[in-house]
C-alpha cells in the first residue's frame, strides 16, 4: 500500500495542470494578473481588460488555468509568459 501511495504522490507532482496552476500563481504574485471581486483582469501596461469571471465557489487558479488550456486562452498565456520574461530582465 505504501508503494501505491508513493506512486500516486509522484504522479501528482508530474501533473501538467498543477504546473500550470503554479505558473498562474506566479502571474498573480508578479501583478501580471489581478483579481477584483470575482473578475480576473490583465495588469500589463498595454492591457487592463477583464480576462474572465470566476464562478461562485470555484478556485481562481484552477479556473484561470483551465482558461489558459482553451484555444482562446493559449494566446493570453503566451502574452503573459512573454511579459514575465521581460519583467525578469
Amino acid at each position: 500500500m505504501l508503494k501505491t501511495t508513493q506512486k500516486d504522490f509522484l504522479s501528482v507532482l508530474k501533473d501538467p495542470m498543477l504546473k500550470l496552476q503554479a505558473k498562474v500563481q506566479t502571474f498573480f504574485d508578479n501583478n501580471l494578473l489581478i483579481q477584483k471581486g470575482k473578475d480576473v483582469h490583465f495588469n500589463t501596461k498595454s492591457n487592463k481588460k477583464r480576462m474572465l469571471t470566476v464562478p461562485f465557489g470555484e478556485e481562481t487558479n484552477y479556473i484561470v488555468s483551465s482558461y489558459f488550456k482553451s484555444d482562446e486562452g493559449i494566446e493570453s498565456l503566451k502574452l503573459l509568459e512573454s511579459k514575465e520574461k521581460i519583467s525578469k530582465k
